[in-house]
């Protein structure tokens, strides 16, 4: 239906012409649109759009015997196009222009006696460079594998730095409703082994929470006393500093009293000049470590756990020898109290359990009433 007009001028006389031209539908001449649309996608229902132009139909009573022509005239008479079906004469291509090359200059080949010096050159840095290459390879490998792990790591700990903070106001903000729902989460049936699951797993996470919080109480005593007995028997700069210090990097067994004691030990050889203050700076560091490992840290640390005091100081060294490094005396105590929550709940506690309904069973009026039973 683009070219419907056609149509209307079909009539009987038609048929009667040799030739006739039909009038043509009213065309629009406007610039060509260069920026072609996305197509449809094949599943689309479409035809194809009309051939762009006037479209111009005519009708002969036979074949014709020669060329078909078309002149185009306007209303003044003008010509404005002609159209013919004969083929179109190919125009010549123009004659191509030369061409500029920059050709290299020509060089003269080299010698046979030339060639003969460079083999016994390249043979001669061969065997060197075939001993050299492991060497270089494994420096190359090493320096790769450093300088990846250094960007990795200092892209961590840039991450931690913002990520931390983050998770930490989440957990906050969502504790009244993770104390509430966290039994949901674990991979178990509703059944009476998930509440004893979560049971147990609550009394553990008590006793781990006490044990830092103890832990904590246990830094805040060793930096108040390191900080008391290095400003009041020293007279050290910047005491109280260095008892902060302690009470932040005390929660690392050994290594951190260590990195608390190098810089107190620093400013009292640059203070004082001579070996007697740094000595007795070493002396209350000392003295302040035996009085925590013996007295008030087993005491502090067992009263929150329910350990015994002596059992703390065996646990931290029996899974020091188990685990090894740094991680076991930190994981000493908060393993011990897995263990006696396990204990009490499935050895003792059955234990004891057994034992009071043994001694009930002995009591005169219990043993009578069970045997007048039928």
């Amino acid at each position: 239906l683009d070219d419907y007009v056609l149509l209307r001028d079909l009539a009987p006389a038609v048929a009667s012409e040799n030739a006739h031209l039909f009038k043509p539908g009213d065309a629009v001449r406007i610039r060509r649109n260069i920026g072609y649309d996305t197509p449809f996608p094949p599943e689309v229902p479409h035809a194809l759009n009309p051939p762009p132009g006037a479209l111009i139909d005519y009708w002969l009573a036979r074949s014709a015997s020669s060329d078909i022509t078309l002149d185009i005239f306007d209303q003044g008479g003008a010509f404005v196009r002609h159209y013919s079906s004969a083929p179109l004469t190919p125009v010549p291509e123009a004659a191509a222009s030369p061409s500029e090359a920059i050709a290299p200059t020509p060089t003269s080949k080299l010698t046979t006696a030339e060639r003969q010096r460079i083999q016994d050159a390249v043979q001669r840095l061969i065997p060197g460079l075939e001993r050299q290459f492991p060497a270089w390879s494994a420096k190359f490998w090493n320096l790769l594998k450093k300088s990846i792990g250094g960007f990795l790591g200092v892209t961590g700990f840039l991450l931690s730095l913002v990520l931390v903070p983050i998770y930490l106001f989440f957990f906050l903000k969502e504790r009244p409703r993770i104390e509430q729902r966290w039994k949901d989460y674990l991979p178990l049936r509703a059944s009476p082994l998930k509440d004893e699951v979560a049971e147990v797993l609550s009394q553990i996470n008590n006793y781990i929470i006490a044990y830092f919080r103890g832990q904590l109480l246990v830094c805040l005593v060793d930096g108040t006393l390191i900080g008391s007995a290095l400003t009041i028997f020293v007279g050290l700069n910047f005491a109280p500093l260095i008892g902060l210090l302690v009470v932040v990097l005390t929660m690392i067994p050994y290594i951190g009293i260590v990195l608390c004691w190098i810089p107190a030990v620093l400013i009292a050889a640059f203070q004082f000049g001579d070996w007697t203050h740094p000595l007795i700076v070493t002396v209350i560091f000392i003295v302040i470590q035996n009085l925590e490992g013996m007295f008030y840290a087993p005491r502090i640390v067992g009263t929150s756990v329910g350990l015994h005091p002596m059992t703390v100081i065996v646990s931290i060294f029996v899974w020091g020898l188990l685990i090894g490094g740094l991680l076991g005396p930190i994981l000493a105590v908060p393993l011990t109290a897995t263990v006696k929550v396990l204990l009490t709940r499935y050895v003792w506690g059955r234990r004891l359990r057994e034992e009071t309904i043994e001694s009930i069973e002995e009591v005169p009026i219990v043993a009578s009433s069970q045997s007048a039973e039928p």
